[in-house]
């Protein structure tokens, strides 16, 4: 176990697909012996078109990746689910043996897993930063098919790599924030630039006359070459003049310009994420 351990640790370091990890994590704990059939890990996030990201491991399809609107993870059917009843109940975790009718009878998921053969649901919750902010915790499952259910020595040796699992889950929640927040303030490709440390406003070289170019093309609009000689004569002058656009631009301090379009004031971070 200690092994699956340290491998959760170094694989949620370096790898930011949490459904990959849970895969990882799932077959490992079937080749400690541990029955494991399904397994799940769902997280809320902060980003208003998928309030819920939820990552499902089975024994026949693999993993399955999947969001939920933010309506669907608060209403009827989050409260009537387990994870919605620990949470409401503020129970940190529980087991429910699915062979008893009257269990099954408790949730519509309870319903579905019993008709795949599942003998016992195991749901524990874990929560991120006492709850301080929109990226509550972390909701993990698994089940078995066994006959029988789970052993209580089984449910403890799994329990072990909880603390592993839920900072890992942390760790890349917090970075799906970042990315989706910086994303919706800045433009997806100025944010990417702003993750990776790197200043918003650099370009490469000549990106001043290709953008020249562009906009050229735009005011004037595109024209087809010319065949033959008289074609090229009209392509080399105008990758001249795109050249010397661009190099007038950068000694006029373009990229410290204020652009009025449309009576909006841009700045100069958004437009160079709406023109790259």
């Amino acid at each position: 176990m200690i092994d699956l351990i340290n491998r959760i640790l170094e694989e949620g370091r370096d790898n930011d697909d949490l459904g990959a990890i849970l895969e990882n994590v799932s077959e490992g704990l079937v080749a400690l012996g541990i029955p494991v059939c399904r397994t799940t890990l769902n997280m809320p996030t902060i980003d208003p078109a998928a309030g819920v990201l939820s990552f499902q491991w089975s024994r026949e399809k693999g993993v399955m990746r999947s969001t939920f609107a933010p309506g669907v993870s608060s209403g009827t059917q989050f409260r009537h689910s387990p994870i919605g009843y620990l949470v409401e109940r503020n129970i940190g975790g529980e087991r429910w043996k699915l062979e008893d009718p009257e269990v099954v009878g408790r949730f519509p998921l309870f319903q579905e897993l019993r008709a795949l053969g599942i003998t016992e649901y195991a749901l524990q919750v874990v929560p991120f930063s006492k709850r301080r902010t929109g990226l509550q915790g972390a909701a993990l499952s698994m089940a078995t098919d066994r006959p029988g259910d789970f052993s209580d020595a089984e449910i403890e040796e799994a329990a072990r790599i909880l603390p592993a699992l839920s900072l890992v889950a942390y760790r890349i929640g917090l970075l799906h924030v970042a990315t989706e927040t910086l994303g919706a303030y800045l433009g997806p490709q100025t944010g990417a630039r702003v993750l990776q440390g790197k200043d918003p406003s650099r370009r490469q070289p000549g990106h001043f006359g290709r953008l020249a170019a562009r906009r050229s093309q735009r005011l004037h609009g595109a024209r087809r070459p010319r065949s033959g000689n008289g074609g090229r004569r009209l392509a080399q002058s105008a990758s001249r003049m795109h050249r010397r656009c661009g190099r007038r631009a950068q000694r006029r301090g373009y990229n410290d310009l204020r652009l009025r379009q449309r009576g909006l004031n841009l700045d100069r971070a958004r437009f160079l994420d709406r023109e790259g």
